[in-house]
């Protein structure tokens, strides 16, 4: 993985042992379920950081020990599909955090965004300060409207609805139209298929 971490994003991870950040990038997948997403937050996270942290280490040794990466704690706070992107809120914690920042961090809707975005198959780690009102913002406001576990998940082609707190989600296959699919597999098989399920349809209609 190709990484532009800006110096002033390894500054603050040092003085600190933590970072907010928000992660986006292109969302490819079909299913757009709470579930498939988050897992997939999760992946894309756990690679950029581990990565980043592997350069970090590199830079403070000035060597390519192999062994030497830490191990970071990641919170994944909010999940939000809008369109064909994915935007990703999560803190990172490195082991030698404090335990007092790292509870202040986790109760804090109010923190400096590191943004993270991949061009031309680099991956940029900045700090942003034109998101921290934003994301401050839309971070309350899901603690609002929704009591439940972290991450929160919003989506925009498919808005969340809440049942005092708790959000309320039909199961992945209901997301889908069957009738839809079962078309696709006709068109898929060609016209003779189809002319053979109509003539079985018609020969179920016969009165016996």
């Amino acid at each position: 993985m190709q990484l532009n971490v800006a110096p002033e994003s390894y500054a603050a991870l040092e003085a600190t042992g933590t970072l907010r950040c928000l992660f986006r990038t292109t969302y490819t997948l079909s299913s757009r379920h709470s579930s498939v997403a988050i897992a997939l937050a999760h992946d894309l996270v756990k690679e950029f950081t581990d990565a980043m942290l592997a350069h970090f280490v590199q830079i403070k040794a000035g060597t390519r020990a192999a062994n030497a990466n830490p191990t970071p704690d990641l919170k994944l706070n909010a999940v939000t599909l809008r369109s064909n992107r994915i935007f990703i809120c999560y803190d990172m914690f490195l082991q030698e955090c404090k335990k007092e920042v790292r509870d202040k961090v986790d109760r804090c809707v109010d923190q400096p965004i590191y943004a993270i975005y991949k061009s031309e198959n680099v991956y940029h780690l900045t700090r942003s300060p034109a998101l921290d009102r934003r994301i401050a913002e839309e971070y309350a406001n899901l603690r609002q409207v929704d009591t439940g576990p972290r991450p929160y998940f919003t989506d925009s082609k498919n808005p969340p609805v809440y049942d005092e707190g708790e959000r309320i989600e039909d199961p992945e296959y209901g997301l889908y139209d069957t009738e839809g699919f079962g078309k696709e597999e006709k068109d898929r098989r060609g016209p003779d298929s189809r002319k053979t399920q109509t003539e079985a349809d018609n020969a179920d209609a016969t009165p016996k």
